[in-house]
């Protein structure tokens, strides 16, 4: 398919052909992008598209597309953002990941953010101004916003440049929303990064374990309760024993930004990896994952807890308690505490002690004089790594 903006839409099939008639054009790797490229005519520059984001609309040049591109035959290649404005930008498809593309005839502008894991440059296709010409080679149906047949069991269509976790498959790279079902605090790695961990799931029904990684534990999602969602870009879909899981690296563009799951509250992003864009699309799928996460139960946990004898077992809650007591096992990384939870006693729970032998052997705090448990608890925490 060929429009009048520059841009051009072929099957895979096509592209080797296609390759042909650019036997008097240079290419360019992404890597050698630098000031010295004045002008890129006479040249072309190919890649895989790794992430893609949701078109701006302005007054004055319409809409503005924008996504990643990346030469995958280079181990080290580097990822370069592309900026599509005018007509190349009204007929861009709005779900082009994974795709290969070619570009000629655009310009290059500054990369003002500095991130350690993009290009120094960004590449320019205004319409406009230039004469630029992108050749698309499509590898999937375009998507839309909709809804597939009817009833409960109605497929959902996500928005283009995102993806449901059923949908995914070994890619390099994808942009997913998620609920948090489980999460695990940041630890240190065996190398120089830090890490975490959380099982996210989606109104597809699906699960996704992911691992974040970054040299910077602050620039790790800010996930604080079970039922958050997160937004994540540039995330890389990998094969572990045998299910997908997701890999999230900061130092290779991988970037969060993480809402309140609890439905009524003001959606307010939560980030740590710098500058980001907050469109209506996602203020509509945070409202749509609230109201959704709010029907499972798996995704509700005991928000508050009046005292420790209300506690059962296996349930998840927020505690506001006083440390009395603690013991550091040094060997097996552990530190075991006692707790209060300020309601009346009929012993003084300040007096109680813990060390990591009675932990281990199981001991709970009982006042042994009056045959009763207080309102007191053994809590083990654990640097599982």
């Amino acid at each position: 398919m060929a429009g009048n903006s520059g841009l051009e839409i072929f099957l895979p099939q096509r592209e080797k052909s296609m390759r042909a008639r650019l036997c008097d054009v240079t290419q360019l790797n992404i890597n050698d992008i630098s000031e010295c490229c004045v002008g890129l005519d006479h040249k072309y520059i190919k890649g895989t598209i790794m992430s893609q984001w949701p078109p701006m609309h302005s007054n004055t040049v319409g809409k503005q597309v924008e996504f990643t591109i990346r030469d995958e035959s280079l181990p080290d290649g580097k990822y370069i953002k592309v900026h599509l404005v005018g007509s190349i930008g009204n007929e861009f498809p709005l779900d082009a990941v994974g795709n290969a593309v070619y570009i000629l005839n655009c310009s290059i502008i500054e990369n003002s953010s500095n991130a350690p894991f993009s290009h120094k440059f960004h590449l320019s296709c205004n319409s406009n101004v230039d004469s630029p010409l992108i050749w698309l080679f499509r590898r999937k149906e375009t998507s839309t916003e909709t809804q597939e047949g009817k009833g409960p069991a109605a497929k959902k269509v996500m928005h283009s440049g995102y993806q449901s976790i059923a949908d995914l498959k070994l890619t390099a790279s994808v942009n997913l929303y998620g609920v948090v079902k489980t999460f695990k605090d940041v630890r240190k790695s065996n190398g120089e990064d830090h890490y975490s961990t959380a099982v996210l799931i989606d109104d597809s029904g699906e699960e996704l374990t992911c691992n974040f990684f970054s040299s910077d534990p602050t620039r790790l999602p800010e996930i604080t309760s079970v039922g958050d969602i997160l937004r994540i870009h540039r995330l890389k879909i990998k094969s572990y024993e045998g299910c997908k899981q997701g890999l999230g690296v900061q130092k290779w563009g991988c970037s969060y930004v993480v809402f309140d799951g609890k439905c009524g509250q003001e959606i307010i992003p939560r980030t740590r990896t710098g500058s980001f864009q907050f469109t209506n699309y996602d203020k509509t799928r945070v409202s749509e994952l609230r109201e959704w996460a709010v029907q499972q139960d798996e995704l509700i946990s005991t928000r508050t807890c009046a005292n420790l004898l209300s506690v059962s077992r296996g349930t998840k809650f927020d505690l506001i308690c006083q440390v009395i007591s603690r013991s550091i096992d040094v060997n097996n990384l552990r530190a075991y505490l006692v707790v209060w939870d300020g309601t009346k006693s009929l012993v003084d729970p300040t007096k109680w002690s813990v060390t990591a032998a009675k932990c281990q052997a199981g001991i709970v705090c009982v006042a042994p004089s009056y045959g009763m448990e207080s309102h007191i608890m053994n809590i083990i925490y654990t640097d599982s790594r």
